[in-house]
């Protein structure tokens, strides 16, 4: 049976609380890598170096693991971005400013 997924309300409490989750992370940019034998990936902060990885991502979990990684990687500046998009919008729209 399929759990009912919860909706997020974008609201600032939310926002700061992700954003706050963001802040706390590995700094970014974040690479995906995959490892030369093709059985795993990692998510590391220096483009082609295992030595300073953040994360392995090994075959066998649920999902597509090596979308997982990529997924992993690039959601590190995606989120913090759209996140302090949302916020702008809001804020232009309470400011009346609708383009």
């Amino acid at each position: 049976m399929k759990t009912k997924k919860k909706e997020i309300v974008f609201n600032e409490k939310t926002i700061k609380r992700l954003l706050k989750i963001c802040d706390a992370a590995t700094e970014p940019p974040w690479y995906f890598e995959e490892h030369s034998c093709k059985c795993c990936a990692y998510v590391t902060n220096k483009k082609g170096e295992c030595s300073s990885n953040i994360m392995y991502v090994v075959n066998g979990f649920p999902g597509s693991w090596h979308e997982n990684a990529i997924f992993m990687a690039n959601a590190r500046e995606a989120l913090p971005a759209a996140l302090k998009e949302i916020r702008r919008l809001k804020k232009e729209k309470c400011n009346g400013n609708n383009g």
